[in-house]
């Protein structure tokens, strides 16, 4: 067993046991009679009203938020609404419009390299089992690492943006956007919601396929911040 797949075992075992620790905090008392929802805020001020008593929702591989002390009364008129738009991890673009667009500021491209391990693999065979490895290829950002293939790519961030619609039998469904990278645009296509993670991640290279252009043709500067290669236009 070759010391990064090792390495990725143990990883895997720690995602694990902090898949099973986190996620949402414990309940908290409330006092509010009647129906409601809480608001809830993560680290960039940015709200939403969350269908919940826990302290936070959230927190593994995916941006916590923080319960607080305001809540919505929920009504015959709006309580449908709000209870979809917390199940599906909406946020309001204009309710958070400044917080989101400072968040969309400090995002920037980066480089990662392609890396090269071990993978072990088990086959049942008669009454017992052979093990056999394969080749395999991920990235990272350590551009030190010691199994670099010499493959690079850019990695950037993108938005998508969901309206809420009825269907035909009255039922509420979303509608979602194509990928864009300014929050701003899809203002300009009538889009209310993004994700309450905000953005993904996306090859830079599947991004401009994505929306037609067929090669990065962007020239940028390299900036290390620490241990990732940030890419800053020229």
């Amino acid at each position: 067993m070759s010391r990064e797949f090792k390495s990725k075992l143990l990883s895997l075992m720690l995602s694990l046991d902090v898949i099973l620790l986190v996620g949402c905090g414990n309940k908290v008392d409330c006092s509010i009679e009647g129906k409601h929802m809480h608001e809830y805020t993560n680290s960039y001020g940015i709200e939403r009203y969350i269908d919940s008593e826990n302290e936070y929702i959230g927190g593994y591989n995916s941006l916590r938020y923080d319960r607080t002390d305001s809540y919505i009364e929920l009504t015959n008129e709006n309580e449908e609404l709000y209870k979809f738009i917390s199940n599906h991890n909406l946020v309001s673009i204009e309710d958070n419009y400044d917080e989101i667009l400072a968040f969309q500021n400090g995002l920037y491209d980066y480089l990662e390299f392609q890396y090269e391990y071990e993978e072990s693999h088990i086959m049942p065979m008669g009454k017992g089992f052979m093990v056999y490895y394969s080749t395999e290829h991920d990235w990272t950002t350590d551009r030190e690492h010691s199994d670099l293939t010499g493959e690079t790519r850019i990695q950037t961030h993108v938005f998508y943006g969901y309206n809420i619609i009825r269907n035909e039998k009255g039922k509420y469904k979303l509608q979602k956007s194509g990928p864009v990278q300014d929050i701003n645009l899809l203002i300009q296509m009538g889009y209310k919601y993004i994700s309450s993670d905000l953005v993904t991640e996306m090859v830079k290279n599947d991004y401009l396929r994505e929306i037609g252009i067929t090669e990065d043709t962007d020239e940028y500067v390299e900036e290390f911040d620490g241990e990732v290669v940030r890419l800053i236009l020229k």
